[in-house]
């Protein structure tokens, strides 16, 4: 399925040269439910994308909005030169899942050395232009960080991991409850890099078959798959409901026992502890802030703020 309707040589026409430059993308969607906020987003609401678009503007950034169902009116009013705005037609997966097959059919048109930072639109904004960051590093792929640790930390990530598991071809390994949480909400990298993600990514959708919401676990299956893989010898021994089961009354027992929140035990406390480097990913500082910090632009040394 084509899901650009758009021609994407022309968007790429009118936003001028990219070879070795960097583009933005991200997306404003409004015909099917928000499977975390829940309810529509509303059409045409600037407030919505402002301060994203407001940061891009602000760091003379060429950008692309995928959308669904903008008016005329609204797109005559904020597209300019560097900011194109791309008509979709989403297909069955999830809005979260949709854009991932969007970024992907749209950068296989890129020149091979530009680079390209995919972003959420709502809670997400340039706090310096990260294209100094990625030239420097050519040949990794800039992640965020979710606020857990890792995936036993909680029980939404607990649930997710199981969800996927039930709808997975392939059963998942108990070492993915020990796998740190990496968030989706901002990738960056050259164009081939964020293409070979996003093809692995769309693969792993494309054998769910449904609008069930896996970015966030799908991300970090193929991240463990092929970019930071770990295993433990549990893997071969203990069958992944045992390990669920295990890890979800353990986390239950916990929190009762402890009463108030362990906010230091299961999240993130402090920059460096978001931080994971090797020779193809990097995630963390000085890339994109703490998740759910809501750092002040004058404040933080990111590039990116992620709320």
């Amino acid at each position: 399925m084509q899901r650009i309707l758009d021609q994407v040589l022309t968007i790429l026409t009118e936003l001028g040269d990219l070879e070795g430059d960097l583009i933005v993308l991200s997306t404003y969607f409004s015909s099917k439910q928000d499977p975390v906020r829940g309810g529509f987003q509303r059409r045409d609401d600037f407030s919505y994308i402002q301060h994203w678009y407001e940061s891009v503007v602000k760091h003379r950034l060429k950008a692309v909005v995928f959308y669904d169902q903008l008016s005329e009116g609204f797109l005559k009013k904020y597209q300019t030169k560097h900011i194109r705005f791309v008509k979709c037609q989403l297909g069955k997966m999830s809005l979260n899942d949709e854009r991932f097959f969007i970024f992907y059919e749209f950068i296989q048109k890129l020149p091979d050395n530009c680079f390209v930072l995919t972003t959420d639109i709502n809670d997400v904004i340039i706090n310096k232009n990260p294209f100094s960051l990625l030239d420097q590093n050519p040949n990794k792929l800039f992640v965020g960080r979710g606020d857990r640790r890792c995936w036993k930390n909680s029980t939404w990530t607990l649930k997710a991991l199981y969800k996927l598991n039930k709808r997975y071809p392939q059963k998942l390994s108990i070492s993915f409850f020990s796998y740190p949480v990496f968030n989706p909400g901002t990738l960056a990298g050259k164009k081939d890099k964020l293409e070979e993600l996003l093809g692995h990514m769309t693969s792993e959708f494309k054998m769910l078959k449904d609008d069930g919401n896996y970015d966030m676990q799908v991300f970090n299956y193929v991240l463990k798959q092929y970019y930071y893989k770990t295993s433990s010898v549990w893997d071969r021994l203990v069958p992944f409901d045992w390990g669920y089961w295990f890890y979800y009354i353990q986390y239950r027992i916990m929190r009762r026992l402890e009463g108030k929140y362990r906010k230091h035990k299961y999240d993130l406390s402090q920059p460096e502890d978001a931080i994971f480097d090797n020779d193809i990913i990097s995630t963390g500082s000085p890339f994109v802030s703490m998740f759910k910090w809501y750092e002040k632009e004058d404040d933080s040394k990111a590039y990116l703020i992620h709320k």
